[in-house]
């Protein structure tokens, strides 16, 4: 039984990345199925993650607004740029964090 609940937390654990200690942008990000985005807050969605990317990269950062299809609501979020995002892999990436709205915490690459 505990081998098999270990086994269970090493996958959650496995779809977690973990900013490195430079990247001030908190203890861990669930990846979201895009592959693009996480969040770091469960009150956050990957559906709202991934809109808040294409705020990004299409409105005019540091402030962005993105619409969550879970409140139907439209949220403001500020993006810090260049945090290095490292995955348990070993590899990492550049990414953005963005915060606000109502607590919500996505990284987008």
């Amino acid at each position: 039984m505990r081998t098999l609940i270990a086994s269970a937390l090493l996958s959650v654990a496995a779809a977690f990345i973990i900013p490195a200690p430079e990247a001030q942008a908190g203890p861990g990000f669930l990846v979201c199925p895009s592959g693009v985005t996480g969040v770091a807050t469960l009150q956050t969605s990957c559906a709202f993650a991934d809109n808040v990317r294409t705020a990004y990269f299409s409105q005019d950062p540091p402030v962005v607004l993105a619409y969550s299809p879970v409140t139907r609501a439209a949220y403001f979020m500020y993006c810090v740029s260049g945090i290095r995002a490292n995955f348990f892999d070993g590899s990492s990436r550049i990414a953005a964090k963005c915060y606000g709205g109502d607590n919500a915490e996505v990284v987008v690459w």
